[in-house]
């Protein structure tokens, strides 16, 4: 990572006009924050887009990059922060409540993507390397139907899919948010994959795809919704791995 700008400010609202301590992001994507010292009080962190007007902007406890954890925009003790800022113009931490003390603020701006398996959104699981990443697996050889399949009976989030036509003609794969098998022809997918002729594809979804439901999926010989066209005795194989 390329280091923007490095700026390292001891705050205080005793110390006007240094309750805030800001940093240009120029091209930078993420903040790095270190914040030191014995205070009372509230800071908040915060970005700018014109110069003028801020927002609340969240981020994660450096000790946690790993893990799916919910940003956070405040402190009252010291810790060390990971904020993603692309596009903002700069950022900065201020007392928003203050009462005693004075917090040693060290900020850097990085031109660098969140290099970390993460995700702000803590409904979303995020699977990483500590956690064993997509632990579920499921494989299915295509029998003369089919296939409505129900791999997982609640919500889940799809690692890679993993499909194989043997056969001489185009094959679908149909997956669908649910709770059971899908009942084909009646209910909607939530995407539809063709699999060419004698040929395998592998589809990574690096997030992970969440299904909140359940993750179903069945084979047919056509592509609309309505189709029911079963499948020959081993026309296709299937594999997900999911958690």
């Amino acid at each position: 990572m390329a280091t923007t700008y490095t700026k390292t400010t001891t705050i205080s609202t005793t110390t006007a006009p240094n309750s805030t301590v800001e940093i240009p992001c120029g091209e930078a994507s993420l903040i790095a924050l270190s914040i030191k010292g014995t205070f009372v009080g509230t800071l908040i962190f915060e970005a700018t887009i014109d110069g003028i007007n801020y927002y609340a902007t969240g981020g994660i406890i450096a000790t946690n990059v790993a893990f799916n954890t919910s940003q956070q925009t405040t402190t009252t003790i010291p810790g060390d922060f990971f904020i993603p800022v692309s596009a903002a113009l700069s950022f900065r931490v201020r007392f928003s409540v203050y009462t005693s003390g004075a917090a040693v603020v060290v900020l850097r701006a990085e031109e660098a993507t969140m290099p970390f398996n993460w995700s702000l959104v803590n409904t979303v699981l995020t699977p990483s390397a500590t956690l064993g990443a997509f632990t579920g697996t499921h494989s299915l050889v295509s029998t003369a139907t089919t296939n409505a399949t129900s791999v997982k009976a609640s919500s889940g989030t799809i690692g890679t899919i993993t499909l194989t036509n043997a056969s001489a003609a185009m094959k679908f794969f149909k997956l669908y948010n649910k709770a059971s098998a899908p009942v084909v022809g009646t209910d909607t997918p939530v995407s539809i994959i063709g699999v060419p002729p004698t040929r395998t594809i592998v589809i990574p979804f690096e997030q992970g795809l969440r299904l909140t439901t359940g993750i179903a999926y069945a084979l047919t010989g056509l592509m609309p919704i309505a189709d029911t066209t079963a499948l020959a005795l081993n026309d296709m194989s299937v594999h997900i791995n999911y958690i």
